[in-house]
């Protein structure tokens, strides 16, 4: 493999105990290395509590990908016997570091993406009170205020001056009194 490769479009495997491998990637990234390994999560019960607890877990226990120019530095610190970061090794087959190309990891990039996108959209929405004062955050009508009329998770009713009739709104385009009096002051 010459020098002539090594030129960031690639990338190349390095090996760990599967319970390291956010570990590793999290060490390297904090380190200042280009180093990847896609998320997913897992859901477990959580002890004597309703519903259950999502972890971010990664999809490829045991893999981190990390930039091709990153080769020579990262199989010196694999091979010091005292490190900063959690051991691992760089992967070799048949004698050799294979090297991936970047467009290779897309699939796993776009799979990362909708884990993300999930986590997001599984955050819990707020519930306002009757009587509430709610302020809208996004579209045509961003900055107005109302009362709510009721809140039943993702949509609450809101009654805005002007209107004769409540509204359903998104509950998650709301803020309640408390968060819009604190996002003026940051503004």
């Amino acid at each position: 493999m010459g020098m002539a490769t090594l030129n960031g479009d690639l990338w190349f495997i390095l090996r760990m105990a599967g319970p390291r491998t956010l570990a590793v990637a999290d060490s390297l990234k904090d380190a200042g290395y280009e180093a990847w390994t896609p998320l997913g999560s897992s859901s477990k019960r959580k002890s004597r509590k309703p519903g259950v607890e999502a972890k971010a877990v990664p999809v490829m226990p045991t893999y981190v990908f990390a930039r091709d120019h990153h080769l020579h530095d990262l199989l010196a610190e694999a091979a010091r016997p005292v490190s900063a970061h959690p051991a691992f090794s760089v992967f070799r087959w048949d004698g050799r570091i294979p090297l991936i190309a970047d467009r290779s990891l897309d699939y796993l990039r776009r799979g990362e993406a909708r884990y993300l996108r999930k986590l997001r959209e599984a955050q819990p929405v707020k519930r306002f009170a009757a009587g509430e004062t709610v302020q809208l955050t996004e579209g045509g009508f961003a900055g107005m205020s109302g009362m709510v009329e009721t809140s039943q998770g993702k949509f609450t009713l809101v009654c805005f001056p002007g209107f004769s009739t409540p509204i359903k709104v998104a509950t998650l385009l709301l803020l309640g009194d408390e968060q819009a009096q604190a996002t003026d002051l940051a503004a």
